[in-house]
Order: structure tokens, then C-alpha cells, then sequence
């Protein structure tokens, strides 16, 4: 029996990257694609988007919203394990980026259960609240600065039951931190948010960056 967290070392890492999950070549061929961008740290790790995947096939959802889609590495995560009747809707402020991404889900057959809406992340969430459009599972990973109000839209979007995931929310362990950098900070303050949330039952998993999972309360919960 373990006492204490494992220490993870390069090489058991490494062992734990050909054993923990299973990255599939659609996936691969992405990254791979995108592997001299200059902010590539910043696309959600493979173990990351197959636990996420995980989520999506356990929770069914009709309509999944991502926060932050970047190269699109979790958006097709995502997509390749939801239901034929599904739809993905996926923001984020570089087009150009989107439209690369583009190519592998098209070639991945989810392309047309995939939306990408241009513009910033509250202005997205806002516009959804007043289309009143039904989301059952939101995936956040954009400015972290902006997670407590995105964390607040999410609720307001989710019906009980639904799933909220956070990536990042260890900040590269600038969260325990004295004096923590502005965007730790915020981080920070909405672990510790959530930690007292009675709205939600959460989870934050010590996989990548740090990974929330919530999943919001109905009246009976």
C-alpha cells in the first residue's frame, strides 16, 4: 500500500507513457503535424485528452462545449468518442489555427459534428446562454485569468448531471506559490472556490497540468 504520493521520475514517466493510455493515430498524426508551433506546451497532454475521452464515453453527452481550441488536439479527442448523433462545439481566437485542425478531424470522419466559433471565450459562452443552447459536458482550457467567470457560465449552461472539466489547475505547481504569477493566482483561488462549491461534486486529478473534473448537483444530489 502507498503511504504518499509516487514521485514520478523520467523514466517512470516514461513507462507510464507506454502503458497509461492509448493515443490513437488520428490523434498522433495531429500533434505530429503541430510539433513546431512555438506554444505546443499549451495543447492538452495525450494522458489528459484520453481521460477526458474516457469521460466523454462514460457520460454520453448529446452536445459538448470546449473552451479553448488551439490545435485541436482535445477537440478531436473528444469527437472521436462521442455518439453518431453528437455535436462539438469548440471556441477559440485563431482561425487560422482551427482551420489546419480542420483538415485531421475532416479526415477523421467527425468533421461535420464539429463547429468552431471565432472569438473570445466569454463572449462565446455568453452568446450560447442566450441561444439557449443545451450543453451537457464543457471542457476548459483557455485564459486562466477568465476561469472563474468560465467556471460560473459552465454552471449556468450545464443541466444536473452535467460534467465541467478544467485543465491546468495545478499551474506547473505555481499554485502553492506565496507569491504566485497573476494567472496562478486566479487558478488558486478557484481551486479553493470549487473545493467549497455545494453546487458540484469535483475531483482535481493530479494528471498533466492538473485536471478538475465536476460534475454539477440536481436538487436531490
Amino acid at each position: 500500500m502507498a503511504h504518499g504520493p509516487i514521485q514520478l521520475t523520467p523514466e517512470l514517466y516514461a513507462y507510464y507513457q507506454s502503458v497509461g493510455y492509448r493515443e490513437p493515430a488520428a490523434l498522433a498524426a495531429l500533434r505530429s503535424h503541430f510539433q513546431h508551433h512555438p506554444q505546443l506546451h499549451q495543447h492538452t497532454l495525450p494522458e489528459a485528452a484520453q481521460c477526458l475521452a474516457l469521460l466523454v464515453q462514460i457520460a454520453e453527452p448529446h452536445h459538448i462545449l470546449e473552451i479553448g481550441t488551439f490545435i485541436g488536439y482535445s477537440t478531436l479527442a473528444m469527437a472521436l468518442v462521442m455518439g453518431a448523433q453528437g455535436h462539438l462545439t469548440t471556441c477559440g481566437t485563431d482561425a487560422q489555427l482551427a482551420e489546419d485542425a480542420r483538415v485531421f478531424w475532416d479526415q477523421s470522419g467527425r468533421g461535420p459534428q464539429i463547429t468552431f466559433r471565432q472569438g473570445p471565450a466569454q463572449v462565446t459562452l455568453d452568446q450560447l446562454e442566450q441561444e439557449g443552447t443545451p450543453v451537457d459536458f464543457i471542457y476548459i482550457d483557455a485564459n486562466k485569468r477568465g476561469y472563474d467567470n468560465y467556471y460560473e457560465s459552465a454552471l449556468r449552461l450545464c443541466p444536473a448531471g452535467g460534467l465541467i472539466v478544467l485543465d491546468n489547475t495545478l499551474s506547473s505547481g505555481d499554485v502553492i506559490n506565496p507569491h504566485p504569477a497573476p494567472y496562478a493566482q486566479a487558478i488558486q483561488d478557484l481551486n479553493a472556490k470549487i473545493h467549497e462549491d455545494t453546487r458540484v461534486d469535483m475531483v482535481l486529478l493530479p494528471l498533466g497540468d492538473g485536471l478538475t473534473v465536476v460534475r454539477k448537483r440536481g436538487l436531490f444530489s
